[in-house]
């Protein structure tokens, strides 16, 4: 019991730091509360894109960012294979991606909004007889571009998950699940083991429309937002949300001006 509690204590005592990279290339150093933050990267893989050691994982994004590391880590502990993919042509045309997809036998592909948006008129997709799953690597699809997932890449046979983290808090947020009913461009609900809910400018949980906000500590989460012993104010994020009659969650722009709200109280956990 002793040896146990002394490994416990260095584990939660080791904070790695990583280079993050933000919307406007400012870059800084984040530094992990804890060393979960590796055992959240695959919880998320596993419960989101329900990724397993059989699987060949495509995860395409800019490898000088916090997340490509993050998806390493995750796919990696859960016995999977990764392929790595760091950038894309400008050009349309190009068959790189698609090539690769199936030279590998990808069955789980994970693409950026950005790389999308600019094949949104190519129609000639092949098929890929690997693949099961289809997700974003961060950021949520358009309903534009969930629905050409869906039937050019998925073939309108595979699920397409929208999958939603944030730079701040470093850990998935929103999503969809393989098993759970899934609406065209939204989030069936907040990641398992994340407590976020939507408030409006006034600091009150709102069951409609308003900004995100994380107000229990989670691990994964980087300091000093949740280092504290004794946080005061819960974590306002980025986006602004809007939950419909049937609970699905659909991601907002950035709204003008949301940072001068008032803090928020944070529940103890």
């Amino acid at each position: 019991m002793f040896i146990f509690r002394e490994c416990f204590s260095k584990l939660i005592n080791f904070h790695p730091y990583l280079l993050e990279i933000d919307r406007t290339d400012t870059a800084e150093f984040v530094q992990y509360t804890h060393a979960a933050s590796p055992i959240k990267a695959a919880h998320d893989l596993a419960f989101i894109f329900d990724i397993d050691s059989s699987d060949v994982v495509l995860w395409q994004s800019h490898f000088a960012k916090l997340w490509e590391a993050w998806a390493i880590v995750g796919v990696l502990t859960l016995g999977a294979t990764l392929v790595i993919f760091t950038s894309f042509p400008g050009s349309a045309s190009s068959d790189r991606l698609w090539n690769l997809l199936r030279r590998c036998g990808v069955s789980v592909l994970c693409l950026t909004p950005d790389l999308i948006t600019p094949q949104l008129q190519k129609t000639d997709i092949p098929d890929f007889p690997n693949l099961r799953v289809i997700g974003s690597t961060g950021d949520t699809l358009t309903r534009q571009q969930w629905l050409w997932a869906f039937e050019h890449i998925g073939q309108k046979n595979r699920p397409v998950i929208n999958y939603y983290r944030d730079g701040r808090p470093a850990v998935g947020i929103l999503g969809s699940t393989t098993s759970a009913p899934i609406k065209v461009g939204a989030c069936s609900g907040p990641v398992p083991g994340v407590a976020v809910g939507v408030f409006d400018e006034t600091g009150q949980l709102v069951s409609d429309h308003g900004q995100l906000a994380v107000n229990i500590f989670c691990p994964g989460f980087v300091s000093p937002d949740f280092l504290a012993e004794q946080p005061t104010t819960c974590q306002r994020l980025s986006r602004w949300a809007t939950i419909d009659k049937d609970g699905f969650w659909f991601l907002l722009d950035v709204k003008d001006g949301s940072s001068t709200a008032k803090p928020l109280p944070m529940e103890e956990a």
